[in-house]
Formats: structure tokens, sequence, C-alpha cells
């Protein structure tokens, strides 16, 4: 069912120090979006108070800018409101800065790559494991 609301469009990238690694890692660019879901999802949760409502989104990860240089980042279009499962869609407060947006982003790409890191650390672990018993 699609709904008439107003719309916003977020651009999630990827901060440059971290860009390179996504080179040698490009299985996680299948994360980026959902990430991006995630933190909408949330800023808007806390902006309207309520732990019942969703945003609509529809994300699309990419792996160059404008300039054809290596930079991930995620370009998404979101409701600029949110639905409960009954009633009509709740807007945002005209207050709603990005900052919240950036700060929970950050955060949660980081936890990604911690996770990523320990995931290939234990994979490594176990391949060692496996060469040593050979």
């Amino acid at each position: 069912m699609a709904v008439s609301v107003p719309h916003l469009q977020f651009v999630f990238t990827i901060p440059k120090r971290c860009r390179a690694y996504f080179r040698y890692a490009r299985d996680l660019l299948k994360h980026l979006p959902a990430l991006a879901w995630e933190t909408v999802r949330d800023v808007y949760r806390a902006a309207l108070d309520r732990d019942d409502v969703v945003p609509g989104i529809v994300g699309a990860p990419q792996t160059f800018g404008d300039l054809i240089n290596r930079q991930p980042h995620v370009h998404a279009l979101t409701t600029e409101g949110a639905f409960a499962k009954y009633g009509p869609s709740l807007p945002m407060p005209d207050d709603l800065t990005a900052e919240p947006f950036l700060k929970l982003w950050e955060q949660k790409f980081v936890a990604l790559s911690r996770a990523e890191a320990r995931g290939a650390e234990k994979e490594s672990n176990t391949c060692e494991n496996r060469n040593t018993l050979a």
C-alpha cells in the first residue's frame, strides 16, 4: 500500500579513514542499508518517544562518489515521519537536526566493523588450527 507522505533523502557516508577497508571487505556493503534503516528507525522512535513506530525507507549502497573516487555510502529515501500499526503517519518534530543521525550511524558502523573484525579473527584462528593439526 502506498501512502502519500513527505519524504527526505539521507546519504550515510563512511568515515574517510575506513573507506579503504571496503576495498578488501566488500561483503560489508550488504550490511549498510540495514544499518541506515536501523539508524533512522531508532532516531525517529526517540524523537517521537514511541517504540511501536517504523519509518518507511528505501536504501541503496554505492561504492563511488561524484569524482569516481572510492567512497562507500548509502542513499536512503525515507518518510518524513513514522507509522504505527494503526492510525495515520506521525510527523517528525520540526527541531530534529542531523546530529542524532550522524552520531548513531557512526556508533552502528563502528560496532559492525568490530564485529566483522572479530569474526575474521575467529575464522583466521580456525584456519590456523586446521593447518597445525594436519
